[in-house]
């Protein structure tokens, strides 16, 4: 503990051997938590000022195994997690840690701690790190793509674990409920403003889902995406700010739909569609490029014909798990078939989405292996 204790004195801050012994102390007491607890806390001081000692001393290999030994420990996550994002502003610090798991061990640090509000804090701030500081090279461009997919899942599931929200979600439920007619124009209320607004918050679909079956929500949700999708088409034209426009229109690809898009508009513009990316991108992407209002509501409606009717039958089949009126390891334990059934449709998106993206963006690489070969 003391060797831990030595790096906060400004003295022994920038001695490359105070880490050095701070980290073969932290190997040699792995299965003693308070230990890792204050040598992931010097790690997490040390990193704000010399990260790159922290990084050469092997810092980084023994703040990941700290996450990986106790997952729970909301203090020991937060310090890590901390660690991490400041590393990741160094000069090639995020390429470094593209080369780790240390995206997978942030990831899996907030979905099991999504209500400490610090490991979610720090874990969103080396996300968008990671989004934004990495040079952009063929493999960086996919590993940072998987990066920002992962990291607004794990936001939306961090928003979707907050207690309040998810009481209000119940409440809603059980209003829909009591009041079936009014319910539905809620959830169409709810449903189309958070289209819009980009948040991936989905307890309000999965709880209607929940409430009125799997047909009849399918069509509540596709009213609501068609609802959205049509208000972000106007907003886009009319009220998103430039540099918001420019952020989007940046994303690589919305850039590679933007140069293909006047072959086919509904066929690329539905591949848009199913594509993997941040939920901001996917409502406003489309909207901003050279399409006529009639192939963009198309493409909308397809895109939907895949996502809302795995939606609908997830919410339909575990909506009460999801909004915690069910325990799912009791479930898991009685009949796994019903958790696998309802998550299989979801899974299959999943799957599919990879895939789509891929097709829109491996293009641009081979358009760009043929320019270099041409040269």
């Amino acid at each position: 503990m003391d060797t831990m204790k030595m790096l906060e004195d400004p003295l022994y801050a920038r001695e490359v051997v105070a880490y050095t012994n701070a980290v073969k102390a932290a190997a040699q007491h792995l299965a003693d938590e308070e230990v890792q607890y204050a040598f992931t806390f010097a790690m997490s001081f040390g990193a704000t000022r010399y990260p790159n000692i922290v990084m050469k001393c092997g810092g980084l290999q023994g703040v990941l195994a700290a996450m990986a030994r106790y997952p729970k420990n909301e203090r020991l996550q937060a310090e890590c997690c901390e660690t991490l994002r400041n590393i990741a502003e160094m000069p090639d610090g995020a390429d470094t840690l593209l080369e780790t798991n240390a995206m997978e061990a942030v990831l899996d640090s907030m979905r099991m701690n999504a209500q400490a509000e610090w490991v979610l804090q720090e874990g969103c701030g080396f996300i968008c790190r990671m989004i934004t500081e990495p040079r952009m090279g063929k493999l960086k461009d996919k590993a940072v793509a998987v990066a920002t997919f992962g990291g607004f899942m794990a936001i939306g599931m961090a928003i979707s674990s907050n207690p309040q929200l998810k009481e209000r979600a119940v409440h809603m439920a059980f209003f829909m409920r009591a009041n079936p007619l009014l319910g539905m124009a809620l959830h169409a209320v709810l449903s189309t403003a958070i289209t819009v607004s980009g948040i991936p918050f989905s307890l309000v679909d999965l709880g209607a889902s929940w409430v009125y079956g799997f047909q009849t929500a399918m069509c509540m949700l596709l009213v609501a995406k068609t609802l959205g999708s049509i208000l972000c088409f106007l907003v886009a034209h009319s009220l998103l700010p430039l540099k918001r426009k420019e952020s989007i229109m940046a994303h690589p690809t919305v850039a590679r739909v933007d140069r293909i898009l006047s072959e086919s508009p509904i066929y690329y513009g539905t591949l848009f569609r199913l594509a993997l990316m941040p939920a901001f991108v996917k409502n406003y992407g489309l909207a901003l490029l050279n399409i006529r209002f009639k192939h963009y509501i198309t493409c909308c409606l397809l895109g939907s014909c895949f996502g809302v009717p795995a939606q609908a039958y997830l919410g339909s089949q575990l909506g009460d798990i999801y909004l915690g009126l069910r325990d799912a390891e009791a479930v898991a334990q009685s009949d796994p078939l019903v958790l696998l059934g309802g998550i299989a449709p979801a899974l299959a998106m999943l799957v599919l989405m990879p895939t789509v993206a891929k097709v829109l963006l491996g293009s641009d690489e081979k358009d760009k292996d043929k320019a270099d070969k041409a040269e």
